[in-house]
């Protein structure tokens, strides 16, 4: 998602480095893991990464406020996620729901967020996983737990990701 970020933003990156899920930097250490990142950053001189707001919070790094389509500098932030989520379009096969969040064009959206999944199995084997998981993911989906999550550094689902995610939910059956 960096890589696609910096490729959007600079063409001299897109044909260069290009976009990759393992670029291959031109310079300085490549570190996988939010953590061991955000440690990497903590620990060098003019460092640079990309990590989760929480990692960089709870690792105490600076981060970066950058210039959006609409020519807002905008801080991360759960608001700044949660504007660009809400002016994200989604698709409508229950089976494929992925998409970028990437450089959407919305008054105060980061234009670096992006979502986080969870991947689960629509049959799973024990029929007694599969209730259990229909049930957390349920609960996950409720107005009560939505809230809860700008206070963990994420934002909460617009209305209708949310929607589509309880409908995907729902086909879960062992």
């Amino acid at each position: 998602m960096f890589s696609s970020f910096l490729a959007r933003a600079s063409r001299l990156w897109a044909n260069t480095i290009g976009v990759s899920t393992s670029p291959r930097w031109p310079i300085g250490t490549s570190v996988t893991g939010g953590g061991l990142m955000a440690a990497a950053v903590r620990q060098g001189t003019d460092s640079i990464g990309f990590v989760e707001l929480s990692d960089a919070a709870a690792a105490k790094i600076p981060y970066a406020y950058l210039r959006n389509p609409a020519g807002q500098a905008v801080a991360p932030s759960s608001a700044s996620v949660e504007a660009a989520a809400s002016a994200a379009s989604f698709p409508s096969d229950l089976t494929r729901l992925t998409f970028s969040l990437v450089n959407e064009n919305a008054p105060g959206a980061y234009p670096l967020a992006a979502p986080t999944y969870v991947v689960v199995p629509e049959h799973p084997q024990n029929p007694a996983v599969a209730t259990s998981l229909k049930a957390w993911l349920t609960w996950c989906l409720q107005p009560a737990q939505q809230s809860e999550a700008s206070r963990l550094t994420y934002a909460p689902l617009p209305t209708a990701l949310n929607a589509l995610a309880l409908a995907a939910v729902e086909r879960i059956s062992g």
